[in-house]
């Protein structure tokens, strides 16, 4: 029992700091040919956040929520 509130603040902790970022997920394609843009650079405009794209084109770029 000595654990347990140890484990529910750390539970509530990680809960806070999940729900404080956005996702945004999707895939580059080329315009004219539908095909995947592998390593295409994905960057929140005036800011240091970005990403790559993987080779299928697929990204993931998690922002925090103050932007």
């Amino acid at each position: 029992m000595k654990g347990f509130p140890l484990t529910v603040f750390l539970l509530l902790l990680f809960t806070s700091l999940n729900a404080q970022t956005i996702t945004i997920s999707g895939k580059i394609v080329d315009a004219e040919t539908a095909n995947p843009l592998p390593y295409a650079n994905i960057q929140l405009e005036e800011t240091g956040i970005g990403t790559i794209s993987q080779l299928s084109g697929a990204f993931s770029l998690k922002i925090p929520h103050n932007y």
